[in-house]
């Protein structure tokens, strides 16, 4: 289960940085494995996982830091977080936000 399926940061000036916070609880039965995390090669998105492996009943947290640079104007992106959940292997988070110049 994760706590939200959007990294909405509104707006924010160029060069600025943007974080949030994702919960990912196991309400599964086994442990749950973040086989991986397919950001798609944008640059400006990085993250830091609490734990890869998630044990049932357990939470792990997902710290996202998303880089204006030189972007502007509207943003919509998307990354997967691919686990071995029989129910929800594929997780799709989007991101939004607008950067101002």
């Amino acid at each position: 289960v994760y706590s939200k399926t959007v990294f909405r940061f509104d707006t924010i000036a160029q060069k600025q940085v943007a974080t949030d916070v994702i919960t990912i609880t196991n309400s599964g039965k086994t442990p749950l494995i973040i086989r991986k995390i397919d950001t798609y090669n944008l640059r400006a998105l990085s993250y830091k996982m609490s734990s890869m492996t998630i044990e049932p009943g357990q939470s792990a947290t997902m710290e996202l830091t998303y880089k204006a640079q030189s972007r502007r104007g509207k943003q919509n992106s998307n990354f997967e977080v691919i686990t071995n959940s029989p129910t929800n292997p594929v997780q799709v988070i989007k991101i939004e936000g607008f950067i101002k110049q």
